[in-house]
């Protein structure tokens, strides 16, 4: 076979590999802009003198999502909700094919352009959810712990902001909440089926 033949097969191949690869989501690591870009994602706006918690699903292959959740005078409960579209690849597969085509994206223009979905919602107290809400109240968080790591598991965030508390707390765990160990990790699971459950619903 002509060696000049053989020449360009192997810089096509070459080139064909260099593609794929940076075409790969594996491929991208900048865990600092992803960060950065859910931070612009996810904010909403504070109402002074409200409590609230905060909880944030993020590294997380079925798609990011954040849930805020307030308790109303009549014990009801408001939820503000920002997630992705159905369908939807996740926040961290879409940051690496933009940088893909733009190196320099910045955290601002790539918030711009991953679409999400913000709904708030109202739970009556008197709903299994509300229940499970409720339970925030007795979670426990051990200080002092065994440590592991979950190789390709998710971060669970959690926030409380009131008028005697500012907490924020990101514990890394599985991507299925009911493997865990943690109380709080495994609640944060509920919670995210719930409130799904009745994004569902018309």
């Amino acid at each position: 076979m002509n060696r000049r033949y053989l020449v360009a097969l192997l810089l096509l191949l070459v080139c064909l590999f260099g593609h794929a690869k940076a075409q790969n989501p594996s491929a991208f690591a900048d865990t600092k802009l992803y960060d950065a870009v859910l931070d612009r994602l996810f904010q909403h706006d504070v109402q002074t003198g409200s409590p609230e918690i905060q909880l944030r699903y993020t590294y997380c292959d079925v798609g990011e999502m954040q849930i805020v959740v307030r308790k109303l005078k009549s014990s009801d409960f408001q939820l503000d909700i920002l997630y992705l579209p159905p369908g939807a690849s996740n926040v961290w597969n879409q940051l690496a094919q933009l940088i893909n085509s733009k190196p320099k994206l910045t955290a601002n223009a790539a918030a711009v352009s991953i679409r999400m979905i913000r709904r708030t919602i109202t739970i009556q107290n008197t709903t299994a959810l509300a229940k499970l809400l409720d339970e925030s109240g007795s979670l426990s968080i051990p200080l002092l712990h065994q440590n592991t790591i979950t190789l390709d598991g998710m971060a669970y965030g959690i926030a409380v902001r009131s008028i005697s508390e500012d907490m924020s707390l990101t514990l890394q765990g599985p991507q299925h909440s009911d493997e865990s160990n943690s109380q709080l990790i495994r609640w944060m699971g509920r919670v995210r089926l719930g409130v799904e459950s009745d994004l569902k619903e018309p």
